[in-house]
């Protein structure tokens, strides 16, 4: 994990930074292998924000854009929520817009450290064991590790050997 010139909030955590690339799996790297859930859950709730954007626009350094036509300079609507600046396109989205979390009522911490959890464990999590941790009713801790199963397999999916 290279530090940025300005500053990362990724020098606050253990997460590698998306803009590298993945060249091995995320905890076989040197990075990956410290990750402390402390740091995690001490990050504020922007902090959690900035680093789930910075995931789902990688290819864009972290910056919005839409994804319905691909516009770059959409503009803020209201908090966290955007609007795409094409004329023909004035999609509304937000980060977790088209994505296995969109219509999500969790906080983005919870999210995080459910996926920390889940790449974490050897053969997966318990969703009794992620209830007790995440504090969320057994049924939302049982769709959250097969929502990121879903995302894993589509993005599988997309690869061609």
């Amino acid at each position: 994990m290279t530090p940025s010139p300005q500053g990362s909030k990724y020098d606050r955590c253990a997460w590698p930074d998306p803009r590298e690339g993945f060249a091995q799996h995320a905890l076989l790297h040197p990075d990956g292998r410290d990750l402390d859930p402390e740091k995690v859950w001490s990050l504020s709730d922007d902090d959690d924000y900035c680093l789930f954007g910075d995931f789902r626009w990688a290819e864009n350094g972290g910056k919005p854009y839409c994804p319905r036509c691909g516009c770059l300079e959409p503009y803020s609507v209201r908090h966290r929520r955007f609007r795409c600046s094409e004329p023909e396109c004035r999609a509304e989205f937000s980060v977790t817009s088209r994505t296995v979390f969109a219509n999500r009522k969790l906080s983005f911490k919870k999210i995080i450290m459910a996926i920390w959890e889940e790449i974490t464990a050897a053969k997966g999590m318990a969703a009794l064991h992620l209830s007790r941790k995440l504090n969320v009713q057994y049924k939302t801790a049982y769709v959250l590790p097969q929502k990121l199963r879903e995302a894993v397999g589509l993005r599988r999916d997309a690869i061609k050997l």
